[in-house]
């Protein structure tokens, strides 16, 4: 008889965020997530709604095979069935997102009589008006057998929307170690063809309201006032790009402030090894994955007190935490760095100390896999009783 390895389940991921044709970037942590699990010897598949132009129903991408399921194509109850059928393939069904189609998924996968991980992020357990979504997400956290949150702060929020507190647990996020690793910031410059005596602080993210960025720029103006031989790096496209840079232009920045865009994952880590301080302004963050990546790098950090930064950087161990929107005290703290080279290397240091201590790709893979060896154990002990109860004529 074949036996099935359940300390090995195929796993499921579904999330409507996912990268496309069109956007590389769009839910791209999901994606690295999916090849970790595969380093890790973790059968994974990934299934979303998420499709450009060039993007085919099937896929495989970076040795992960995508399946994007769209309903132009198909009727809604075919589309439902195909979901079903797919999800009927695995063991365990991992959601990320409770938004409607995250929602769908989770319902789809108990329907599919598969145990089912929820992960939220910080966007997803936001108060809403919506009393449609409100309901979904509330059927969502109760169908879900374990809610996993990247944050204490996204853990509180959930709970705050529904979420079972008896099951509702933090796993922290991972970066990706392949990629961001400390390295020569000597070799990183050259590289880049960046000054190797200029002082350089980074800042990496999409370029929406929410991240601050305007302050960020406002306090680079006093920067500059003290560290003359400075350069403020933008890496990150978004609807406010426009605008931060009329604001660089405005108040004289040019030259001293540098708007990249998006980049390739491989120039991105160099620019992480060259730069002196990382810079995440946000007024509110879930568990910020640039976070990770620049401590994974071994830089300072300044970030503002709010959400999952608190739990990432410690102040005055490996950066400094500063009051949201407020340029004066970013500016402070940056120049403090900047005219220390102790500073940045014990900072540097400390940082690399903490992601290894507390966030590391082996610490968030291990906790993974036991959930999902708990579940499949229990979903083959559920199956074994029920062909019990059939063999006993019972129903």
């Amino acid at each position: 008889m074949l036996m099935v390895d359940i300390s090995k389940p195929r796993i499921c991921i579904a999330s409507s965020f996912y990268p496309h044709s069109e956007d590389r970037n769009l839910g791209v942590f999901i994606h690295e997530f999916a090849k970790r699990l595969q380093r890790h010897s973790v059968t994974a598949l990934v299934i979303t709604t998420s499709l450009g132009g060039k993007d085919k129903e099937y896929s495989v991408l970076d040795s992960v095979p995508v399946y994007r399921v769209v309903p132009t194509k198909k009727s809604i109850v075919k589309w439902l069935l195909y979901i079903s059928r797919l999800f009927r393939r695995n063991d365990v069904i991992h959601v990320h997102f409770v938004d409607f189609v995250g929602a769908m998924f989770v319902l789809l996968g108990r329907l599919s009589n598969r145990p089912v991980v929820l992960t939220i992020h910080r966007a997803d357990v936001l108060p809403t008006r919506s009393i449609v979504y409100s309901c979904l997400r509330f059927l969502a956290f109760r169908l879900a057998s374990t809610i996993t949150a990247v944050s204490s702060s996204s853990r509180k929020l959930a709970i705050e929307a529904g979420a079972p507190k008896e099951k509702t647990i933090v796993v922290y996020n991972a970066a990706d170690e392949t990629t961001f690793k400390p390295g020569s910031k000597e070799w990183a410059r050259r590289r880049l063809e960046l000054n190797l005596n200029l002082r350089v602080g980074l800042f990496v993210g999409f370029l929406t309201p929410r991240k601050g960025v305007e302050h960020l720029v406002e306090a680079w103006y006093s920067v500059i006032k003290d560290v003359r031989e400075s350069l403020l790096v933008i890496i990150g496209e978004g609807s406010e790009r426009k605008r931060l840079e009329g604001l660089t232009r405005n108040i004289g920045l040019t030259g001293k402030v540098k708007f990249l865009g998006k980049i390739s994952k491989n120039l991105l880590s160099s620019y992480y090894n060259a730069a002196d301080v990382f810079v995440l302004p946000s007024l509110h963050e879930g568990h910020a994955m640039v976070l990770l990546e620049a401590m994974a790098s071994a830089l300072p950090i300044i970030a503002t007190n709010v959400g999952g930064n608190r739990e990432t950087v410690i102040d005055e161990v490996n950066g400094y935490l500063v009051k949201p929107a407020d340029p004066h005290e970013l500016s402070e703290k940056i120049v403090r760095i900047l005219r220390n080279e102790d500073l940045i290397r014990s900072f540097g240091r400390n940082s690399f100390r903490i992601y290894r201590e507390r966030f590391c790709e082996d610490d968030q893979i291990n906790m993974f896999k036991e959930i999902y060896s708990r579940l499949a154990k229990t979903k083959k002990k559920n199956e074994k009783g029920r062909k019990n109860l059939v063999m006993f004529g019972l129903p």
